[in-house]
């Protein structure tokens, strides 16, 4: 599985740079500005990072007329979008949606020790639906819908930026995402895990509607995303049904106990 994984992220590196019309060799230009103000004997120097059709957002500083260019430049490279790192010059990792892509799956791929854990000690014990999907078929399809959020929060950013009312919705979101795994796996509290799912539910749906105004695209990459919240919910609902828990406790609890006395009484039988 971690193979498929690193290969899938290496692929939505080489697709994201083929999309954005440039690779990460390409060099990255920078471009100063210089005008000068007649009334105060001050220059506006202005420094700007473009890559392909698109550009990042500039950087202002007045500095007076003795300033060196050299300082100038400096203090380019040293802002958030002027930049220096190795070959991507004058360019922060931000401005690339590699970075929002790899970000987005790595972000969610925190619950997968917990996942780990949980197939072994109790997941594949409990009733489960008759409909429950393989086990090989979670880890294509969640890199596959991370892929497309983090791809759809940059084009969203890049036109509105981290402070906009979608940038905030989707951050929010994207951390109750990354909250399921350790309360419905870790925890083992899968009446939680049902409500989240509801929850997720509940704040994507304005969220794909403030997408696509800002960005059609992207609003129409979090479709087949909610489609899956759909069936994650039906499935976890239908798991919770199977499972009934009765005073705080459940048969996966009661799994993962029986489990973990399996394995101290094979460490004492020095199995």
């Amino acid at each position: 599985m971690f193979r498929f994984q690193a290969l899938t992220l290496f692929l939505c590196i080489i697709l994201s740079s083929k999309i954005q019309g440039f690779q990460l060799k390409r060099p990255l230009s920078s471009k100063i500005a210089v005008s000068s103000v007649a009334s105060t004997d001050v220059f506006h120097r202005s420094c700007s990072c473009s890559y392909g059709a698109r550009s990042a957002k500039p950087c202002e500083m007045t500095m007076s007329a003795t300033t060196t260019t050299t300082t100038t430049n400096k203090a380019c490279a040293q802002s958030r979008f002027c930049c220096s790192l190795g070959s991507l010059t004058c360019m922060t990792l931000i401005n690339h949606p590699a970075t929002w892509i790899v970000a987005t799956i790595l972000g969610g791929n925190i619950g997968t020790p917990f996942v780990a854990q949980a197939k072994k000690a109790w997941y594949d014990r409990i009733p489960l639906p008759d409909w429950t999907p393989p086990n090989f078929v979670f880890a294509p399809v969640w890199i596959t819908l991370y892929s497309s959020m983090g791809y759809a929060a940059f084009r969203v950013y890049q036109l509105k930026g981290l402070s906009s009312l979608p940038m905030k919705l989707a951050l929010i979101h994207y951390l109750l995402n990354t909250s399921w795994a350790p309360i419905f796996f870790g925890m083992k509290r899968l009446r939680l895990g049902h409500v989240l799912n509801i929850l997720l539910i509940a704040t994507l749906l304005p969220i794909i509607p403030l997408f696509y105004q800002v960005d059609p695209l992207s609003g129409i990459l979090l479709l087949p995303y909610m489609t899956w919240l759909f069936v994650a919910t039906a499935l976890s609902s239908a798991i919770c049904a199977l499972n009934p828990t009765v005073q705080g406790y459940n048969n996966a609890m009661l799994e993962a106990d029986i489990y973990k006395l399996q394995k101290e009484a094979a460490k004492y039988a020095g199995l």
